[in-house]
């Protein structure tokens, strides 16, 4: 099983309220997890290059639900399986999502660290776009062309859009 870790360091929603003449700012540090719906992955305080943030990897029973799978079938099953982690009582309409994020492959990982923000999550359906860090430093042109991705879960992830509409919902 391959495992990614995304490392949050911080994350400033600005709220765009109507009528208003100028936005309601909201920080969210994410330092704990304390405030946070977690859904097949962990998290836990870390620090990285002297900045707190929380890492988030795959749940030891997604890592279990996986391992007999050859490494074709685990990124199949990782893309259909919805992984994330919710900031409880948010809700957010219109306006600007600031995030400082770092994405690093875990020890013995084959796949690089992927690391996003989910909007629209309704009953385990959501948008996403996300990013892969070591991708977008990487010497192969294709590598860098697929750095940054969007997907619509769980209708559309990343092979199936990739496959239907080549170079389209990545970049």
């Amino acid at each position: 099983m391959t495992r990614s870790t995304l490392l949050v360091f911080g994350t400033t929603l600005t709220l765009l309220v109507p009528g208003h003449a100028s936005a309601q700012v909201k920080h969210y540090p994410l330092e704990a997890i304390d405030g946070l719906r977690l859904h097949n992955v962990a998290a836990e305080p870390a620090v990285l290059q002297g900045k707190k943030g929380l890492r988030v990897t795959f749940s030891e029973e997604t890592v279990r639900r996986f391992k007999d799978m050859t490494p074709e079938q685990q990124t199949e099953a990782q893309a259909r399986v919805g992984q994330y982690a919710v900031i409880e009582g948010l809700e957010f309409a219109n306006g600007v999502i600031e995030a400082e994020i770092a994405g690093a492959p875990a020890p013995g990982a084959s796949v690089p660290g992927f690391v996003g923000i989910a909007l629209r999550l309704q009953n385990g359906t959501y948008d996403a776009f996300y990013l892969r860090p070591a991708n977008g430093r990487a010497e192969d042109q294709e590598r860098r062309n697929h750095a940054t991705q969007y997907v619509s879960h769980p209708d559309w992830p990343w092979f199936r859009l990739r496959k239907e509409f080549p170079s389209k919902y990545e970049s």
